[in-house]
């Protein structure tokens, strides 16, 4: 399924649930006089998409009835971020994550950037390798992690510089995250944002594109600076 898809299909469900407007997963709807009864696939069209994988369609459609007939009150929203919230391509380019962000920063000295390129090359093959295991991964992704915050370290990185950093990058929100959020909040129903990325750069790009909402909780990998607000480690 592809990710705004996704989105668009979460729109629909959370707003259907939050405002409650079709008890246990139906409503009348009234074409030249006559009533028609609309299930969930009328409701989100996205979900007759045929890139969109429906094993069972009664029992996808029971479950989403459940979660509207729940209401507000019983819903919850939990969300990646990079490539989910944010896009993962416009215009024929992939955006930027937040770790992309943070690399491509030009404030930031030309060695960290040729490092950061470096460690990915050798790295990033491993973390999508499909012969090994989790267990057989982690040892590198730490040593990954480890090398990339003691490079960092080293750049002087300021904190008042993450609100630049985004305002610099190519990062870009999918089309409705505004509304998704939005509704989310109108109906007091929490968005957990789960993040393997930076959540100070996360942060940064949500309130420039759309709106830090106190119904909001990011759990991710924040900065620590020291008392001269230089970071110090992650």
């Amino acid at each position: 399924m592809a990710k705004n898809e996704s989105l668009r299909i979460v729109l629909g469900i959370g707003t259907a649930a939050a405002v409650g407007i079709i008890g246990f997963g139906y409503f009348f709807h009234y074409r030249n006089g006559r009533k028609r009864i609309l299930t969930v696939f009328d409701m989100i069209p996205e979900l007759n998409n045929p890139t969109v994988r429906i094993k069972d369609r009664e029992s996808v459609e029971r479950k989403i009835r459940q979660i509207i007939a729940g209401g507000a009150e019983k819903l919850q929203v939990i969300s990646d971020f990079d490539h989910t919230i944010s896009k993962h391509t416009h215009n024929g380019k992939i955006v930027p994550t937040c770790y992309g962000i943070l690399e491509s920063y030009p404030l930031l000295p030309q060695f960290y950037r040729e490092k950061a390129l470096q460690l990915k090359e050798t790295y990033y093959p491993i973390e999508f390798c499909h012969e090994m295991t989790n267990e057989e991964k982690y040892p590198y992704m730490v040593e990954w992690w480890t090398k990339a915050q003691n490079v960092l370290i080293q750049c002087n990185l300021n904190r008042g510089m993450i609100q630049d950093m985004v305002e610099k990058s190519e990062v870009i929100v999918r089309d409705g995250s505004d509304k998704l959020l939005l509704n989310l909040y109108k109906h007091d129903v929490p968005l957990l944002v789960f993040s393997a990325g930076v959540g100070d750069v996360l942060e940064e790009v949500i309130r420039q594109n759309l709106k830090m909402y106190d119904n909001v909780r990011v759990v991710s990998n924040y900065l620590e600076y020291n008392g001269n607000w230089n970071f110090r480690a992650m």
